[in-house]
């Protein structure tokens, strides 16, 4: 899942962080209480007990000993990357430790043409379960962008165009060929690449993937006169050299890019033979932005996220027997549902997507039903149908943990909502969340047509609140009387960025105050619509 483009804006989503967040036992040296952010982007499982988190603001990890009231922590250590986690990975090496491997992103504003463009911060692995990390930074070509450098490939010299640059370069996904040691990384405008893990230099290495316009590229039998690795958009590239998605197991190695996938077999010396797969060849769409696999007793099904175009919505495909056949799944597609990630259970498939999640049987794959997700028992409100991921957990997966663009919630087998979680600072007195309040955003608080801002107060003595909003010149907007106790210590207040004549509101500061209990409490709330 963390391939997609959609996935930058949640990246770059900061929350406010819990520094009260009560815990049942002692807090380990690299870990802080609570998430740092809202947007949850990807869930992964650890040890027995351990899950980690990638969120729009660093690395999370979370103690379900308890899968009712998991415990949730912020990953702390210099060695992991800067910002958002875009790419999470993990791996099961013996049975008392996993590998951990992270991408990061941060936003940066470049003068040039005024706007803010996502930037890759390297990437992070650890061997024990995240006690302790390690950290190289991102993948950038020598030479001048733009320029060609040449490429030397198991006796061959390709050429190769320079067009790693320092924003617009992030790390989509990773995956570890855990025999041969290496890590792999999805640049989009950078190509394939890796590195060997357990060599002291940890230099990045270029891949390189058949052009658009072949089949297959074999070891030894490339043509150097007219092969070019040109990430660029064609002519004069090819998207089968823009990767999204990789996925290694054994002597296999799948990536996924905006021409197709393509098909890996590692030669003993390290060097791969291609087999590129697209739509001509029965997938269901060309931008393959997600690999996940179903493993079976007999075989394995690879499930590919394919979109037709970027951002649309698009159907899935897969093959159960190593991509000599495809299999292209509907249903969603119809009725135009973006998926952004795959995950199974015992019983079910978990399509995690912009309208909610969905599943279908563990069997099946072709009919899907929507699942509910709902208040939970305190009337806390998930508000936004963008789900990234869905994850069992419980010894029986009696529970599935959903992330979001607005927290987490917790549903059980039979679909009803038992908890949503979200993390911010406690409401010492009233502050809003979030702030700026995009009301348009299509991928962050957004139900149907609304979206929504969340008012927050301290309140332990349930005095009933009512909020007054006012224009820069001070004219009233709207008045808001519909609190909602969230904990024995604070309400909250949702408003939709409508006035009081259910129009949405224009871009501006407006000032918000508070009545409570005979006192008058005041923030400001960026709107941007």
């Amino acid at each position: 899942m963390n391939i997609a483009p959609i996935f930058l804006l949640i990246t770059f989503l900061t929350g406010q962080i819990p520094s009260d967040y009560l815990l049942n036992r002692s807090t380990p040296e690299n870990l802080s209480n609570g998430l740092r952010s809202n947007a949850v982007i990807d869930i992964r499982y650890g040890t027995e007990n351990g899950l980690f988190i990638g969120t729009g603001d660093s690395l999370g990890y979370a103690d379900i000993t308890d899968p009712l009231s998991p415990i949730f922590y912020t990953v702390l250590d210099d060695s992991l990357p800067e910002g958002g986690v875009p790419a999470l990975k993990t791996y099961s090496i013996n049975a008392d430790s996993f590998m951990v491997v992270l991408s990061g992103a941060v936003s940066t504003f470049e003068e040039a043409d005024g706007q803010w463009h996502p930037r890759g911060s390297g990437i992070s692995w650890s061997f024990d379960d995240g006690l302790s990390w390690h950290y190289i930074q991102q993948p950038v070509d020598e030479g001048v962008p733009g320029g060609d450098i040449n490429l030397d490939w198991f006796g061959q010299t390709l050429k190769k165009k320079v067009w790693h640059t320092t924003v617009d370069n992030v790390s989509y996904d990773v995956a570890v060929d855990i025999k041969r040691k290496y890590i792999y990384s999805t640049n989009w405008g950078g190509g394939l690449t890796r590195f060997n893990y357990e060599n002291g230099s940890k230099q990045w290495e270029p891949v390189p993937l058949p052009m658009d316009d072949q089949d297959s590229l074999i070891c030894g039998e490339i043509d150097e006169e007219e092969y070019y690795f040109n990430p660029i958009d064609p002519p004069d590239g090819s998207y089968n050299h823009k990767p999204f998605s990789v996925y290694a197991v054994a002597d296999t190695i799948w990536v996924g890019t905006a021409g197709g996938i393509n098909k890996g077999i590692f030669r003993s010396d390290g060097c791969i033979n291609w087999t590129h797969y697209n739509m001509e060849k029965g997938l269901g769409g060309d931008w393959v932005i997600g690999i996940i696999p179903q493993q079976f007793d007999e075989y394995t099904r690879l499930w590919l996220i394919s979109w037709i175009s970027p951002n649309a919505p698009h159907p899935l495909t897969y093959t159960n027997d190593g991509g000599q056949t495809w299999k292209v799944v509907n249903q969603l597609f119809n009725q135009r549902i973006i998926v952004y990630n795959l995950s199974f259970s015992r019983d079910y498939i978990l399509a995690s997507t912009d309208h909610g999640v969905y599943f279908s049987d563990i069997n099946d794959g072709i009919f899907w039903m929507k699942m509910p997700i709902t208040s939970d028992q305190t009337g806390e409100k998930i508000l936004t149908e963008n789900i990234y991921s869905a994850i069992p957990i419980g010894n029986a997966e009696e529970i599935i943990m959903l992330g979001t663009a607005d927290g987490l919630s917790l549903i059980s087998s039979d679909r009803v909502t038992l908890d949503n979680i979200r993390f911010w600072e406690p409401a010492s007195l009233f502050s809003a969340y979030p702030n700026p309040f995009f009301i348009n955003h299509e991928d962050y608080n957004q139900v149907g047509n609304d979206g929504y801002v969340r008012f927050l107060y301290s309140n332990p003595n349930y005095f009933s609140g009512l909020i007054d909003i006012f224009d820069f010149a001070m004219d009233r907007v709207i008045q808001l009387n519909n609190p909602q106790s969230i904990n024995n210590y604070e309400s909250e207040i949702i408003w939709n960025g409508r006035n009081e004549f259910g129009d949405k509101v224009a871009n501006g500061v407006y000032f918000c105050r508070l009545s409570l209990n005979n006192q008058y409490y005041w923030t400001k709330l960026a709107v941007i619509n």
